[in-house]
């Protein structure tokens, strides 16, 4: 084999293994910054009343931030945050819930149905 042939592998085996050192870090560092940023947004929740409208709708809040894309519960937090019903929000949330409750008055409300709805399909299977 010539000496650029052998020097052509070589070049070529230490970047394989530089990708297979690398790789592992690579996928263990992108876990710990998913992590921090889903409970920074869980944090996020607790100041607003979207947490208390998912234990009303009995959505589990940790199903909802782990399958929920951070987008969208960033999107559900901007909303709630920047909601004019707030006391109307208050006034519902303190009750019970019943089937003809009217939460129309909530920006996020299409969307946290359809999660109920998920979740209690998920729930059944």
């Amino acid at each position: 084999m010539e000496i650029g042939s052998m020097l052509g592998v070589l070049v070529l085996a230490l970047l394989v293994l530089a990708v297979a050192l690398v790789m592992p870090y690579a996928i263990a560092r992108n876990l710990v910054t998913g992590h921090t940023y889903r409970n920074q947004l869980d944090k996020g929740l607790d100041s607003l009343r979207i947490s208390n409208m998912l234990g009303f709708l009995g959505i589990n809040r940790s199903e909802y931030l782990h399958t929920q894309h951070g987008v969208d519960i960033q999107t559900h937090m901007e909303k709630c945050d920047a909601c004019e019903d707030k006391e109307l929000c208050d006034d519902v949330l303190s009750e019970e819930r019943q089937e003809e409750t009217d939460l129309g008055f909530c920006a996020n409300i299409d969307d946290l149905k359809r999660i109920e709805e998920e979740q209690k399909g998920s729930a059944a299977n």
